[in-house]
């Protein structure tokens, strides 16, 4: 929570710390950001999905997939090891920045440094420091946006 609030997002709808997904998601078609839903909530094919707020909204559908927790996490593990591969160059730019802006991001250099080489599994705790948010076109055409303002594709 302390780093959501360090964050301080100030676009519309968009901090809302229900889940760890919210306010994260933006919708590759119009802009607007994910929201949960759950599926089948009173029987045995309960679940919980992410899509576009405003899929529905109009005469327009929003033609974006919805996605479960498990491809969300599986999108920011690819995105995380691709933007791992270039964590010294990184480190470095963000300490320079860090410099300059009076240690406001020394939380995602800590991240950075204390992250294992390969990463395997989902870091709650890199989520918060790393990611500003996912855009989502397709299920093959997701891109990460990192704090920094780089951007990948996984």
């Amino acid at each position: 929570v302390q780093m959501l609030m360090k964050a301080g997002n100030t676009e519309k709808n968009r901090n809302s710390c229900v889940k760890v997904f919210s306010g994260k998601i933006k919708c590759g078609d119009c802009g607007s950001w994910y929201g949960s839903k759950v599926w089948h909530s009173n029987d045995k094919y309960r679940r919980v999905v992410w899509q576009c707020n405003h899929k529905f909204d109009g005469g327009k559908k929003c033609t974006t997939p919805h996605l479960d927790e498990k491809a969300i996490k599986k999108y920011f593990i690819r995105a995380l090891n691709i933007f791992c591969g270039e964590r010294e160059k990184i480190t470095a730019v963000f300490e320079e920045i860090n410099q300059m802006q009076s240690g406001k991001i020394q939380g995602m250099i800590d991240t950075l440094k204390e992250m294992a080489e390969v990463i395997d599994r989902f870091d709650e705790e890199a989520w918060y420091a790393l990611v500003d948010y996912v855009t989502v076109y397709s299920r093959d055409n997701v891109y990460v946006t990192f704090r920094n303002g780089e951007e990948v594709k996984v």
